[in-house]
């Protein structure tokens, strides 16, 4: 889904799968949490972020991001979800249930 994005976000990846690091680092991922993960290494990761931010001399990186979000409000109606090879673009206003496990 991250490579569909014109401008990807500054992202964490935190999945119990070591199989997707290489892909999310090809992405630019800050960094890749592999469950379970101690507070250290959140910590650590919080860092990292920190420092991209910094990095790329945007100290209004959450301004920039409200920023995009307001100008981008009809994406917030919708959600993108992948089945295997298949992506699907679904309405929140049809969302009946939704279980995150």
């Amino acid at each position: 889904m991250l490579e569909l994005l014109d401008v990807p976000p500054m992202i964490v990846f935190t999945t119990a799968y070591d199989k997707f690091a290489i892909k999310a680092f090809e992405l630019s991922a800050i960094d890749y949490l592999l469950k379970p993960f101690s507070q250290e290494r959140f910590n650590e990761t919080i860092s990292k972020a920190k420092a991209r931010i910094n990095s790329t001399g945007n100290n209004n990186a959450i301004k920039g991001l409200k920023d995009h979000l307001d100008t981008k409000a009809e994406a917030l109606n919708r959600i993108v979800v992948k089945n295997r090879t298949e992506i699907k673009i679904i309405a929140i206003d049809k969302i009946i249930f939704c279980n995150f496990i």
